[in-house]
């Protein structure tokens, strides 16, 4: 939502003409006034006014009003979360033809957020998407096709699908192509064609991309085997805190102080596995400090989560 936000202060009046548009009842103005008073650009931060001007130009069908407010209301932040309200403005603008708002509500429905669980009124929503060209979308109703979700299976036209979307740049549909490729889902098994796609999508930050191309290439699955290089990629989608990735980093590490450290990071961050493999660090006095207490406390916070491991780790030490 920050870059609907900036577009639309992008090349806006002065504040003065703004004002005296929107209190003329132009709809356009009413939503860029409203913008500015939600990001306090030009104006005082002042949600509720933001929020006034915002269903003015909504009730004139203005459909980045009604998309801007479906998505305060989604998202939570700027006020107290409402899916029913998400889903009434994103159907409005949906209905209007907003792309954003069509991928919006199809999400909300694929989640049963504000309305019961329904993937075939998903999908319905991604396909108008996909059908003006939103690559988020075209990636959605693809991934639905791969999953039977609201529709027959369909591999085949799901790889082709994620083909179009990857070859226009999409990050995520790049890492499901190659995803089709390493295990012949829809397309015929090559994980040499994997590794292109995969490499383009790490380069836009991508940490499943960038975890599972590192996996490749260490294991010198369809490209020669090159640790080194491995390293290094995993080692981006580690700087982005992608749990999976500090898991595995720290399994490659030969340090038990670089290992700990990584797997500390993964358990502050909620991990199970993460905390589990850092507790028996710490009953072993393997790169930490020995301690039992901390070890209990790591071995609990992965029980609570439900790792039968810890849970069976945990009652072991309880015994005398």
């Amino acid at each position: 939502m920050i870059l609907a936000l900036w577009l639309l202060l992008s090349g806006a009046p002065q504040p003065e003409a703004l004002r005296a548009a929107a209190e003329r009842g132009e709809a356009a103005a009413q939503t860029r006034l409203a913008v500015r008073y939600l990001t306090g650009d030009g104006e005082t931060l002042d949600v509720p006014r933001a929020l006034e001007w915002l269903n003015k130009a909504a009730s004139q069908n203005d459909v980045q009003a009604q998309f801007l407010l479906g998505a305060l209301y989604a998202e939570g932040k700027s006020v107290p979360r409402d899916d029913a309200k998400a889903i009434t403005w994103f159907t409005r603008a949906a209905h209007l033809g907003d792309t954003g708002a069509q991928l919006n509500l199809g999400m909300l429905y694929a989640q049963g957020r504000g309305v019961p669980r329904d993937y075939p009124q998903a999908l319905s929503w991604y396909r108008k998407a996909a059908a003006a060209g939103d690559l988020r979308a075209i990636n959605l109703v693809a991934y639905h096709l791969r999953q039977g979700l609201g529709v027959d299976a369909n591999l085949a036209e799901a790889a082709r699908l994620w083909s179009v979307a990857a070859a226009r740049g999409d990050a995520a549909s790049q890492f499901a192509l190659a995803d089709c490729y390493r295990n012949g889902a829809g397309v015929g098994r090559d994980p040499a064609a994997a590794v292109p796609w995969l490499e383009r999508a790490a380069a836009q930050r991508h940490p499943q991309a960038q975890l599972l191309l590192a996996e490749m290439l260490e294991r010198g699955e369809g490209a020669t085997r090159d640790p080194q290089r491995a390293r290094a990629v995993l080692a981006q989608a580690v700087e982005q805190d992608y749990v999976p990735a500090l898991r595995r980093m720290a399994e490659w590490e030969t340090d038990p102080a670089a290992a700990a450290a990584l797997y500390q990071r993964g358990a502050a961050r909620g991990d199970a596995t993460s905390a589990y493999r850092l507790a028996g660090l710490y009953l072993e006095g393997n790169g930490v400090p020995k301690n039992e207490r901390a070890a209990r406390r790591l071995l609990e916070q992965a029980a609570k989560a439900g790792l039968a491991e810890a849970q069976s780790r945990l009652a072991s030490l309880e015994k005398p």
